[in-house]
């Protein structure tokens, strides 16, 4: 016999550089997600660290410049180490609801 979950897509924004407050988004869209009777809640891409669209961070073909330094920096300081306080978060949520949760991250490394 065959069972059916329900799937939550969430389609919302994280904080970019602020990867706390992105996973306490995070925590409570699951717990609404699974609140509504989801069990399988699915993150965008990259939600914790930000996605950086459109960035060269400074590096146009054939040449670096300091600017792109600086904006890497800022995105490098946005990832999160996978033993952080982010991941706790988001662990905490999950073991509350029960929930599965599918969400790529940037991470530190």
């Amino acid at each position: 016999m065959s069972q059916s979950y329900k799937a939550a897509v969430v389609q919302a924004a994280s904080m970019p550089g602020d990867p706390g407050a992105s996973a306490a988004k995070a925590a409570d869209l699951i717990r609404q997600a699974a609140g509504e009777g989801a069990r399988l809640i699915v993150f965008p891409e990259a939600f914790l660290g930000g996605y950086p669209k459109g960035a060269s961070f400074g590096t146009p073909v054939g040449m670096r410049k300091p600017s792109g330094r600086e904006d890497f920096r800022r995105y490098y300081e946005g990832a999160i180490d996978l033993d952080g306080p982010e991941v706790a978060a988001l662990a905490q949520a999950t073991a509350e609801t029960g929930a599965f949760v599918v969400m790529g991250v940037i991470e530190r490394g």
